[in-house]
């Protein structure tokens, strides 16, 4: 059974990755800013290009762990509901009845 702190920790990565990356897009929007020149010369264009590659690559990286983070509390709330589960049949122990049969009963 996975642990839900395994979740939590998870969970919190991927947070700081979003941040992170959020952080970096702010960086880049910064970098195009000072990029920007009446008549840019070939050097600088190309720095342009590179730029929005970046800008592009960090804009994915950050939709993949919104995504990463979605799925991982989808997880989080199904280990929690199986850890109730768990908890809620440790309670119960089987009783034979006289005719062979088996209940559970609080125990």
């Amino acid at each position: 059974m996975i642990e839900v702190a395994s979740f939590l920790t998870a969970l919190g990565n991927t947070k700081t990755a979003i941040d992170t990356a959020e952080s970096a897009v702010g960086l880049v929007q910064k970098i195009k800013g000072l990029l920007k020149e009446k008549q840019p010369d070939e050097k600088t264009r190309e720095l342009q290009k590179l730029v929005l590659v970046l800008q592009d690559q960090l804009l994915d990286v950050k939709g993949a762990n919104v995504d990463l983070r979605t799925e991982l509390l989808t997880l989080k709330e199904a280990a929690e509901k199986e850890q109730s589960f768990q908890s809620t049949r440790e309670k119960y122990v089987p009783l034979e009845m006289r005719g062979g049969g088996r209940i559970l009963v609080l125990g």
